[in-house]
């Protein structure tokens, strides 16, 4: 039998019916009654025992309107959305909400994404990264926070933070999202093909930043003492630092910690800190590659030496405050270390 809609009329008639047939035929079941009424309006069984039902559960006759605001999405258009979700997980919402309303004329909101996306078991997690911290990392990453957690704000004051850091086109630095469901495991996803990269070196002190090198090729211990030379003496000479009177902080890269390196080092008469390893998380200047990328993606750049332009302008206009901030939160991050028991910790 064809679905056919039960007028308001209708319904009231049909629950009629049903009371009178169970007073004067107590003994017939309420299935035979809805067939028989069923048959006697020409509508289907089920429609009439859904009616009958909701009658006896609720004394409700008519659909009880639903609270609320009407909700924005149609069956096709979450479809949709899980179909675009699923085919790449890592796009965020607003890339989601773009291509919905760029490619099928879809108006919704990022929270509307999120909201459905959550209903079928898709959250939006940040990606895990593949540094894994074993037991002798922790023991020194502990060592190294017990030493300094007592050093006086002045201290450091006196600190140069230095590193290297690699900018793609097309892709971004700092925390990654992706779309999972609970099963599934959240590590790296298969990385993405990228037009081209700049390298830099950099450096940074609770007054600024300091000069910014643009790298060519691989960085060997040569081309490290040729950027200690002509980028970081000056810096230390625009920060007012002399060459005994500061702490040198960089990370433990095999170019950092070369015998050549470690000699001309020492008859410059600078002795570096002994920094943990895998220990980004407590570099302050980490943070500023990551503030200087969320620059750079704003822009629109097509090839390298575009890039290393974007790079060196946007260094120049990073704020004082900005690397004071950071560059003090060290002791909070040593305290967090502790607490953590040399574990990671969240900046």
């Amino acid at each position: 039998m064809p679905k056919k809609k039960i007028s308001s009329l209708s319904r009231v008639q049909i629950i009629t019916k049903y009371e009178e047939r169970r007073k004067f035929e107590p003994l017939k079941s309420k299935t035979n009654i809805c067939k028989q009424i069923a048959d006697e309006f020409m509508l289907s069984y089920q429609g009439v025992l859904l009616l009958i039902n909701r009658y006896l559960k609720n004394g409700q006759v008519f659909h009880k309107k639903p609270s609320g605001r009407p909700r924005k999405t149609t069956r096709r258009e979450e479809n949709l959305l899980k179909r675009l979700t699923l085919k790449n997980k890592k796009l965020s919402r607003r890339e989601i909400v773009f291509q919905l309303k760029q490619d099928y004329k879809i108006d919704i909101s990022p929270r509307t994404v999120s909201r459905r996306n959550s209903e079928i078991g898709l959250k939006q997690v940040v990606i895990k990264d593949n540094m894994r911290l074993k037991p002798e990392h922790r023991k020194k990453r502990l060592d190294f926070c017990n030493d300094h957690k007592e050093w006086p704000l002045y201290e450091w004051m006196k600190v140069v933070a230095c590193d290297e850091s690699c900018y793609y086109i097309m892709k971004e630095k700092g925390r990654k999202f992706v779309w999972r469901q609970k099963p599934e495991s959240f590590e790296f996803p298969p990385v993405d093909k990228v037009k081209g990269k700049v390298m830099v070196w950099g450096c940074i002190s609770h007054i600024g930043t300091g000069c910014l090198c643009v790298l060519k090729g691989t960085v060997k211990s040569e081309t490290y003492i040729n950027i200690l030379e002509n980028y970081l003496f000056p810096s230390l000479s625009l920060f007012g630092f002399v060459k005994n009177d500061f702490h040198f902080l960089q990370d433990n890269a095999p170019v950092h910690s070369s015998k050549v390196v470690k000699q001309f080092l020492s008859h410059h008469e600078i002795v570096p800190m002994r920094w943990p390893p895998r220990s980004p998380d407590l570099n302050p200047i980490e943070n500023l590659w990551a503030i200087l990328d969320s620059k750079i993606r704003k822009m629109e750049i097509s090839n390298e030496t575009e890039l290393a332009s974007a790079l060196q302008s946007e260094w120049l206009k990073l704020e004082a405050i900005t690397c004071s901030n950071l560059m003090l939160s060290i002791p909070k991050r040593i305290n967090l270390c502790i607490k953590n028991k040399g574990g990671k910790i969240p900046f």
